[in-house]
């Protein structure tokens, strides 16, 4: 089975924490394939775990708003309001770019990865701090995804999800093709002077817009990827039941894959010696 014939399946069950690994193996081997197959121009993998099944690829400034449109223009003015405050706070100082520099990078940004987003290190240290972000922060890692689906109890669920994105399959050179007023989602690279975390996470970016008589938006990635273009923006998720979580917890855990690795905090170092204490000791894998 190739890859594309892997993402066409849309959603992948499995019963044990076994199988999800074997099929984060079948994937990264399908990867390397297509890789080879088209010199090495298809785009990275990506992860991202979710605690329920059923939950959609949502920004936090989607949840935030819950459903109204804000502009990129509105957005910028906010993020540009609270930067001295930042940077008293942190000490830290941040290059503001215009908002005409912001657009017009996203308007000719040829969609291929790039890092040199205007106001991207910014953004990313206000995404790893609370603040809502248009930002969709996925990893290039499917066990750290496993881990953020399955390291709380999430009410109600009875499975989790990882969803997996390939950006480009790299046919004829890499690079993405877009047409017409349709939403587009933009990746953005690895490299960002941020917090830790965004290293320690193997955090990757992408950014979804659309352009509405002339005024540029941020779009709902789940738009995008429901159309389910074949050579583009592909998705799938794998789909693993709660009852799995424990077992896979300690495996990434001896894998050192846990709240602290991954967060460096008081709070998470918390995290992972209550579950070591209290519910690793007596399970058997």
């Amino acid at each position: 089975m190739s890859l594309i014939d892997l993402f066409n399946s849309d959603e992948i069950k499995v019963e044990t924490w076994d199988d999800c690994k074997d099929k984060f193996k079948q994937f990264a081997e399908q990867h390397r394939a297509l890789n080879q197959q088209n010199d090495g121009n298809a785009s990275e993998l990506l992860f991202r775990g979710l605690p329920n099944s059923c939950y959609e690829l949502t920004t936090t400034l989607d949840r935030d708003v819950s459903g109204k449109r804000i502009s990129i223009e509105d957005y910028h003015e906010a993020i540009k309001m609270i930067l001295p405050e930042v940077e008293t706070l942190t000490g830290r100082l941040w290059k503001m770019p215009s908002y005409q520099e912001v657009d017009g990078w996203l308007a000719n940004s040829g969609f291929f990865e790039k890092s040199d987003f205007p106001g991207y290190d910014y953004m990313v240290y206000l995404r790893h701090h609370g603040f809502p972000s248009p930002l969709l922060d996925w990893t290039t890692s499917p066990f750290i995804a496993a881990f953020f689906a399955l390291k709380e109890i999430c009410a109600n669920a009875h499975h989790v999800a990882i969803h997996i994105y390939l950006a480009d399959t790299g046919d004829n050179g890499g690079g993405k093709s877009h047409e017409g007023p349709h939403p587009q989602i933009v990746n953005l690279g690895r490299y960002a002077r941020s917090h830790a975390r965004h290293f320690l996470q193997q955090s990757r970016y992408t950014l979804c817009t659309r352009v509405e008589d002339g005024t540029r938006y941020f779009a709902r990635h789940h738009d995008v990827i429901s159309e389910r273009t074949p050579r583009q923006d592909l998705h799938c998720k794998i789909i693993i039941p709660c009852s799995q979580r424990l077992r896979a917890l300690k495996e990434l855990d001896s894998l050192n894959i846990n709240a602290f690795s991954l967060m460096g905090s008081e709070e998470s170092l918390m995290h992972t010696m209550a579950l070591r204490e209290f519910h690793f000791r007596d399970w058997r894998l």
